[in-house]
This record gives C-alpha cells, structure tokens and sequence, in this order.
C-alpha cells in the first residue's frame, strides 16, 4: 500500500473513533522506526508544535518499546496511553499510537464528591495526575510523604499519613500493565466515608483504561 494512502486512511480511522470522543483530547500516530508523528488531531486546539514541544520526548522510550501492553504516562497533568500495534498476520509492530485522556472527563467518572483532593499515580515514581484546587492539601507535604513510602510488587497496598488536621491515604493495586496507586487527603472529620470511597474509585480508573 502506497504511504501516503496507508496514513490517509488510518488519520481517516482514528479522527472516526476519538475527535469526537470527549473522553480523550487528542490522537498520536507514529509508524515503526519514525521519530515524527504521522497523524495528530486534536479536539482541544492542542497543537501538533507544543506537543512535539512539551511531551513528544517523554513518550519516546513507551513508544520505541516492543510492550504489547497499554502504557501509562503523566505529563503536565496530562494522561496519555500508549499502545503499540502489531499486524495480525505475523504479529510485526508497524506503529505506535497516543492517546490524550480528558482528565475533567477522568474524574467526573469517579464515585467520589471532593475530586480535587484525589491524585492518580502509575507507578511508585510517576508525576501524579490531578484535577482542581490542591493547594490546602498540598501544603501539608501529604502527598509527598505518602509517595515516598509507596511499596510495589503487592497486590494491594494501603499506607497513611496525617498533619495539620488532614489525613491522607495512599491505595495501591497492581494491574497487569501498571501499579495503581491513588492518593487521597481528607479532613479528620471525613475519614471514615472516604477510605471506602477509594476502593470503589481504584476499581473504576482500571475499568475506565482497559
């Protein structure tokens, strides 16, 4: 097939499935052994140059790998997924594809009412994705010391901290492709509603990305 038919009709595909999805913010295509993008649309004005600018070297190692597995990536408070593809036929990788999550989308489908005091990790060390104002909880360092003392390799993991009237807990489940962690700062007075908030919220993120 000639290249610029093959990449017409997979930008044609894609622009089909996720320009109007108001789950996502904007698409990626990069055929194999290409450093440039072939493909990019997106729904919120985004544009291909401050992509290339702010997040297209931060991807560079999910998307140069052979992981057949959806990869996770925070940048800038961005969500991206990135899937390899491979041919059916001889299970060959011919290209790699982004997607931009709509974070304000992300939250608004979790069962919890103070979404700005949530923080969603993937991985131990990963930037932590957020939504809305922190700035109260942040001061208390909470997240700081909750990440700090994240364990992977366990099915489940639960850990907390507390200072200057706010409680944080941090939740932790592995997935086949990536640790899931959450973090979470309430008040003292909040406690108890909001630690079984958490469970139901790990349980709906990893749903939301299969």
């Amino acid at each position: 097939i000639n290249p610029g038919n093959f990449y017409s009709e997979m930008n044609a595909s894609l622009k089909s499935k996720y320009y109007m999805d108001k789950r996502f913010d904007f698409y990626v295509f990069y055929a194999e052994d290409t450093d440039a993008p072939k493909c990019y649309s997106s729904r919120t004005g985004y544009g291909l140059h401050l992509y290339q600018k702010e997040i297209h070297e931060k991807i560079k190692d999910a998307i140069s790998s052979d992981s057949n597995y959806i990869q996770t990536i925070v940048v800038d408070n961005r969500l991206l997924l990135i899937r390899n593809l491979y041919t059916v036929s001889n299970y060959r990788k011919y290209g790699s594809l982004v997607l931009a999550m709509n974070t304000e989308a992300l939250y608004k489908e979790l069962p919890i009412e103070k979404v700005e005091n949530l923080g969603i990790l993937f991985g131990k060390d990963a930037e932590v994705l957020t939504w809305g104002s922190q700035e109260q909880v942040r001061t208390e360092n909470i997240y700081n010391r909750l990440q700090e003392g994240m364990q992977t390799g366990r099915t489940e993991y639960l850990n907390k901290s507390h200072a200057g009237g706010f409680r944080g807990y941090a939740f932790g489940r592995e997935e086949d492709a990536y640790p899931l962690f959450l973090i979470y700062a309430v008040k003292d007075s909040e406690f108890y509603q909001s630690l079984n908030e958490l469970y139901r919220i790990v349980l709906v993120v990893a749903l939301l990305l299969i």
